[in-house]
């Protein structure tokens, strides 16, 4: 889902479209907890199968240890998938430091002192509950984060023209052959009908590259 809206979020940030961006990233963000709650129902359910699949020798602890295991580490399912998809909505809007923030903080800054602290006090039960407890801290700084962000967001929204992706869809049929790249490089191909290149763009490694021009434009 995160991979899957970054060009959605990233393009309709650029282009001004601040209905779509809340849009996908609402959307992605129902998908991932719907997603999410499927997952911990089939994992909570299928807890033992599941265990026993890596239990050949049927020890019946481990089993049990196994099974109710599972069904307390992926309560944290829900609050990752958040995690993700807001790292990502960050890194698309032009705001790294908080997608940086929320990736350092899950990746080790609090799952590996909550594994030590819950282990000392709730023993191999605390060992499970490091991750949802660690997914669910981070999750809840990343709507604080998100909180303070999303004026910030929104201000780009009246800086940048709603219509741009008109105008350079305009230029792109007006021009003889042109596909505009709307992060802010032209990429122009020659007239395959043999009328010339355009004269404006600047080539780039020619001889290497025989036939593809590029033009920055404003």
């Amino acid at each position: 889902i995160a991979q899957g809206i970054q060009p959605l979020l990233s393009r309709n940030y650029g282009a001004g479209r601040k209905r779509e961006v809340e849009s996908v990233f609402y959307y992605a963000a129902a998908a991932a907890v719907l997603i999410s709650a499927v997952v911990y129902a089939v994992v909570f359910w299928g807890a033992d199968p599941i265990a026993l699949v890596f239990n050949s020798e049927k020890n019946e602890t481990l089993q049990s240890i196994a099974a109710g295991g599972l069904r307390i580490y992926f309560t944290g399912c829900v609050f990752a998938g958040l995690n993700i998809i807001l790292s990502v909505y960050f890194t698309s809007t032009e705001f790294a430091l908080p997608a940086h923030i929320i990736s350092v903080l899950r990746g080790f800054v609090v799952i590996i002192p909550a594994a030590c602290i819950l282990a000392q006090i709730a023993g191999m039960t605390g060992v499970w509950c490091a991750f949802p407890a660690t997914e669910f801290l981070v999750c809840v700084l990343g709507g604080v984060l998100y909180g303070f962000a999303k004026p910030m967001i929104l201000q780009h929204f009246f800086h940048v023209r709603p219509n741009a992706d008109a105008n350079i869809e305009s230029e792109r049929r007006r021009g003889n052959g042109k596909n505009y790249l709307n992060w802010g490089i032209a990429m122009i191909m020659p007239d395959m009908s043999g009328s010339g290149r355009n004269s404006d763009a600047v080539s780039l490694a020619e001889g290497e590259m025989p036939g593809i021009h590029f033009q920055f434009y404003r």
